[in-house]
C-alpha cells in the first residue's frame, strides 16, 4: 500500500513530503531544525564577508536593530552562507532567514522564489522585506519581526 504525499502547513509555508506520514515528516523536520551546521558552499564564505561592506541602506538599518541580541535576546548573523546562497540575516535558534530585497533583486524574482524554496526545504522560515519599504518603515519592520518571533515561540 503506497501512501499519498503529505502536505503540512507550518509557519506560513507549505512543506511537502512524498511518501512519509505526517508524524514521520514532523520528526524529520524537528531533527533537521537542530542540525549543528547547515550545508553551505564554502567558496561563498569570502564573498559573504565582502558583502558585509557593501550592504544596502535597508540592510544597515535592519542590522542596527538585530545585532548584539537586541531582538528579544536572539543572535543574528548577517550575510550567512546557506546552500549556494547568502542570506542577508540568519538566526539559528529561530531557524529564521530575513531577506532585504533591494535593486539587485529586480528582474530576479524567479531566482528568488527558487532560492527561498530551497532554503525553506532546510526547515527555515524566510521573511522578505523590500529595501524601500524597510527604509521608510524601519520600526514597523522591526515590529513585524518581533511579532513573528513572539508567535513562533509561544
Amino acid at each position: 500500500m503506497t501512501s499519498k504525499p503529505q502536505v503540512a502547513l507550518h509557519s506560513n509555508k507549505i512543506l511537502t513530503c512524498i511518501g512519509l506520514t505526517t508524524r514521520l515528516f514532523t520528526i524529520f523536520k524537528t531533527k533537521l531544525k537542530f542540525m549543528s551546521h547547515l550545508p553551505y558552499n564554502k567558496n561563498l564564505k569570502q564573498y559573504s564577508q565582502e558583502n558585509r561592506n557593501e550592504s544596502t541602506l535597508g540592510e544597515i538599518l535592519l542590522w542596527e536593530g538585530l545585532k548584539k541580541k537586541q531582538m528579544l535576546g536572539y543572535t543574528f548573523n548577517r550575510q550567512k552562507p546557506l546552500l549556494n546562497y547568502i542570506a542577508d540575516f540568519y538566526c539559528k535558534r529561530l531557524s529564521l532567514v530575513i531577506e532585504v530585497d533591494g535593486d539587485s533583486h529586480i528582474g530576479n524574482e524567479n531566482y528568488d522564489k527558487i532560492r527561498q524554496v530551497e532554503i525553506e526545504e532546510l526547515g527555515l522560515t524566510v521573511l522578505r522585506f523590500d529595501d524601500d519599504y524597510l527604509r521608510q518603515n524601519l520600526n514597523g519592520v522591526l515590529l513585524e519581526v518581533e511579532e513573528w518571533i513572539v508567535e513562533q515561540t509561544k
